[in-house]
């Protein structure tokens, strides 16, 4: 999310004072993030060649990551969304969304960084 996030404010005119909208949804098999920013004056989000470049690298990153990517022309906006295979199961099969210790699905990643 972070990337897409940070390709819309760096690339389009969100980045100008503009807006970024980011959804969410959940379906029994994936999950798909949009986001949408305020138009890149018809400019395409687009995978680049690796370089050795510092930067340039985040759709590579993204396309390794999900199971696919693209985007939607919105009017003068742009949305790209991407889908990643879903966690469905784990997360909205269990009342306590694995947050607590005696949960029988337990999310290894909801104690990181030690207890509060």
């Amino acid at each position: 999310m972070s990337e897409l996030v940070c390709n819309a404010v760096t690339h389009t005119a969100s980045g100008d004072g503009g807006q970024v909208t980011v959804s969410l949804l959940a379906g029994s098999d994936c999950l798909r993030l949009e986001v949408a920013d305020d138009g890149a004056g018809g400019r395409r989000p687009r995978l680049k060649g690796e370089t050795g470049a510092e930067s340039g690298r985040g759709l590579r990153i993204v396309d390794a990551l999900t199971r696919g990517w693209g985007f939607r022309p919105d009017g003068p906006r742009t949305v790209v969304w991407a889908e990643f295979p879903s966690v469905g199961r784990i997360l909205f099969g269990n009342t306590d969304r694995g947050l607590s210790r005696g949960s029988s699905t337990l999310v290894p990643t909801a104690f990181e960084g030690g207890d509060r």
